[in-house]
C-alpha cells in the first residue's frame, strides 16, 4: 500500500525540522541553515505532490477481445499476433477442418519468451478460450 502524499509531506517536514534543529544547534548560523532546510522541504513537498496517487499499470496492447500487458519477460508479440490473426480468420470461416486445425494449433502454441513481450498468463488464458470457442 502506498503512503498518501500528505503523510509523506508531513514526515519530510518533521524530519527536516529535526535535522535543521540539529544543524542549528551545532553551527549557530541560523539564516543559512534555515534557508537550506526550507529549500529542501519545499523540494520534498513538490516531489511528493508530483507523484501519482496510483502506480502506473504499464502499456497494454489491445487485440480483439484480449488486452495483454507488456511485461519484462513475455511472449514475442509478433508470434502471438500471427496466431491471433489465424484464430480470427478461423472464427469467421465456415470450414470445420480449418477451425479444428487452428484450435489445435492454439492449444499447442509455444512462443519465444523475449524481453518486453506480452504477459504469458494472459495470452495463455486467451488462447485457451479461443480454442474452446473454435471447437464448439
Amino acid at each position: 500500500m502506498r503512503a498518501r502524499p500528505i503523510v509523506l509531506f508531513l514526515a519530510g517536514l518533521l524530519i527536516g525540522t529535526v535535522l535543521a534543529g540539529i544543524v542549528l544547534g551545532l553551527t549557530g548560523s541560523f539564516g543559512v541553515t534555515a534557508g537550506f532546510a526550507g529549500v529542501w522541504l519545499l523540494v520534498l513537498g513538490v516531489v511528493v505532490r508530483a507523484q501519482p496517487a496510483e502506480p502506473p499499470v504499464g502499456p497494454t496492447v489491445s487485440y480483439g477481445p484480449g488486452e495483454f500487458l507488456v511485461v519484462l519477460r513475455g511472449y514475442d508479440i509478433g508470434q502471438v499476433r500471427a496466431l491471433l490473426a489465424r484464430i480470427e480468420a478461423a472464427r469467421t470461416s465456415t470450414d470445420p477442418a480449418l477451425r479444428a486445425s487452428v484450435a489445435a494449433e492454439a492449444r499447442a502454441a509455444a512462443f519465444t519468451v523475449v524481453m518486453r513481450g506480452w504477459d504469458r498468463g494472459a495470452v495463455d488464458a486467451h488462447l485457451r478460450a479461443a480454442a474452446a470457442s473454435l471447437s464448439s
